[in-house]
């Protein structure tokens, strides 16, 4: 395996755990781990060669496999337009959905829970934050058994990163996985 296929293999790799943007030194520091014999400037001469043949974006000192970057940008217009149009597929009484929800879960939610778990049940796209402790987990559980009850489709778990996924999937009790391996493996696909 050459130098070049050494260094895009690791940032792919990387990128598979839904590190799309990756630091150099981050990458070198991989690449040493994986191939001791790997040098710094061959490392760094291998991500300028990618670089300019195309396959990866140059950011300052960050890289992107640019196929990947592309994707998530077109993703990103995607959103933007479901912005303009977020009706829900197939409207039902969300608040009765979360309430039975509660019911079936044993959870209780506050009201800007249950608010939250009622918006993204009357929208087709929905973004819940809040920091540490705030009622996302438990949001969620309400939302993902309301919607499975209701509405009885399949739901994709997806969280930013691998460490939210299997949280997720902890509380939840269902697979859950990071956004850019769906996207990366196709099996997600955005309808309009």
């Amino acid at each position: 395996m050459t130098a070049l296929e050494k260094v895009y293999g690791v940032i792919r790799e990387q990128e598979q755990h839904g590190d799309v943007y990756q630091h150099q030194k981050d990458i070198v520091a991989r690449c040493r781990a994986t191939s001791p014999r790997l040098k710094k400037r061959t490392v760094l001469s291998a991500l300028a060669e990618l670089s300019m043949d195309g396959a990866l974006l140059h950011m300052g000192d960050v890289y992107a496999i640019t196929e990947t970057a592309v994707n998530e940008r077109y993703l990103g217009s995607h959103v933007a337009s479901f912005i303009g149009n977020n009706d829900p597929y197939d409207p039902f009484d969300a608040e009765g959905a979360v309430r039975r929800s509660e019911c079936i879960t044993g959870l209780h939610l506050s009201d800007s829970q249950r608010r939250a778990a009622v918006g993204a049940l009357q929208n087709r796209l929905s973004i819940i934050t809040g920091g540490p402790g705030s009622g996302k987990t438990t949001s969620l559980q309400v939302l993902y058994t309301a919607y499975r009850t209701t509405v009885k489709k399949e739901i994709a778990l997806l969280a930013p990163t691998g460490k939210a996924a299997r949280r997720m999937a902890e509380q939840i009790g269902q697979e859950a996985n990071t956004i850019h391996s769906e996207l990366y493996t196709g099996r997600c696909q955005i309808r309009r």
